[in-house]
């Protein structure tokens, strides 16, 4: 019988040693991205000399109009705007942000206990799917109509959009799960509370990476287009008035800025699942 090869300890030198691989990957990661930002530009600046600074200003241009209005703008306070633009986008990623985990650890709860009860099976999975061809802009005035044009409607745009697809996603990754695995642990005493929350639980969070990612991008975009239709700040708003100047420089700094916020929050999220499921990588040597 082949011997089967000892899992590394944390703690033991080997252990430090995988591990020390693991952190060592961030620099390179780091780099690629950033190195993905200096392409763009590039391809930016380049463009950018062919068409008017209406169509596509500048870099600079747009980092002019992003410093000048960072922490306060004179123009934004005229209309009645409080703040900047980093006030403004650091509400847009909040906002959103926050929606998008309370919808998607609604929608995770869900989906799990849906997984492992053939009656709220039934119950969930068509709503799931009747709530899935809903698109969110569509239900976006509804949502204005019946809690009016301010943070309650925009988080619950968010917030629905991530239910459904974190509960769908939840519901077929616990479906999928092996029943060896429970049963086995169910030999050995496990309780169902305990089978739920130290081998369910933890299977069903692997899968989940990917749609946590596609929830977090989309709740940004979808929390500045619930400010475009009725907001008094946000990045919506902010868009809003600068298309209505035709001011395009502002536009693209608000919108980068944006960009940015929400690729360091979508870093550290990624980064602190795939820290917490790091035990799949030891099932996979």
């Amino acid at each position: 019988m082949k011997a089967e090869t000892a899992r590394p300890v944390a703690g033991t030198r080997e252990g430090r040693k995988r591990m020390g691989v693991r952190l060592g990957a961030w620099p390179g990661m780091v780099a690629w991205r950033l190195g993905g930002i200096a392409v763009l530009l590039v391809i930016w600046a380049a463009l950018a000399t062919r068409l008017s600074a209406a169509q596509l200003p500048r870099p600079e241009l747009v980092w002019d109009a992003l410093t000048a209005n960072f922490s306060s703008s004179p123009a934004l306070e005229f209309a009645g705007v409080q703040g900047g633009y980093f006030s403004n986008v650091l509400y847009t990623l909040t906002t959103a942000t926050v929606a998008a985990a309370v919808g998607g650890l609604s929608g995770f709860a869900v989906g799990v206990a849906s997984a492992r009860s053939q009656l709220l099976r039934d119950l969930a999975s068509p709503l799931l799917v009747l709530f899935a061809a809903v698109p969110p802009l569509v239900a976006g005035p509804f949502m204005l109509i019946w809690f009016g044009p301010g943070q309650l409607a925009q988080s619950t745009i968010v917030a629905f959009f991530c239910f459904v697809v974190i509960g769908v996603s939840a519901q077929n990754a616990a479906s999928s799960l092996s029943p060896a695995f429970e049963e086995f642990a169910a030999t050995l005493g496990a309780s169902r509370r305990d089978r739920l929350r130290h081998i369910v639980i933890p299977a069903s969070i692997p899968p989940l990476i990917v749609s946590v990612r596609l929830c977090l991008c989309t709740a940004w975009s979808l929390q500045a287009a619930a400010e475009l239709l009725g907001s008094d700040r946000g990045v919506g708003r902010v868009v809003g008035m600068a298309q209505q100047l035709g001011d395009t420089a502002s536009t693209l700094a608000v919108i980068l800025l944006l960009g940015v916020g929400g690729l360091v929050i979508e870093t550290l999220i990624t980064g602190a699942l795939t820290h917490a499921t790091r035990w799949q990588s030891g099932q996979r040597r």
